[in-house]
C-alpha cells in the first residue's frame, strides 16, 4: 500500500484532525486518510497532468561520436609528494 507523508501541516488543521481522532477513537493517520476520501469522493474527479508532448526518443549526450583526432600518452612513474614536516620550535 503507498504511504503519504505530509510535511509544514498548519496547527490548526493538525489540531482539527487530532480532534477528529480522538472523537472517531482513531490514529490521526486513518483520521487524514478519512478526510481526503471524504473530501475527493464529494468533489469533481481529479485532474491529471497532460501526458508528456515529446513522444520520440532523443539520444542522451554520451551518444555522440567520437573526434576523429586522437592523441596517446606517457604515463610516468614518480615518487609521491609528501609535506614538509612542521616545523617545531624548541623552548631556550
Amino acid at each position: 500500500m503507498p504511504s503519504l507523508l505530509l510535511k509544514d501541516v498548519p496547527v490548526d488543521v493538525y489540531e482539527r484532525l487530532r480532534h477528529l481522532a480522538d472523537v472517531h477513537s482513531a490514529p490521526i493517520a486513518t483520521e487524514a486518510v478519512q478526510q481526503l476520501c471524504k473530501l475527493l469522493d464529494g468533489s469533481a474527479p481529479v485532474q491529471f497532468p497532460d501526458p508528456p508532448f515529446l513522444t520520440e526518443e532523443i539520444s542522451a549526450p554520451y551518444d555522440l561520436p567520437l573526434p576523429e583526432v586522437t592523441f596517446c600518452c606517457e604515463i610516468v612513474d614518480v615518487p609521491m609528494w609528501q609535506p614538509d614536516p612542521p616545523i617545531l620550535l624548541q623552548e631556550q
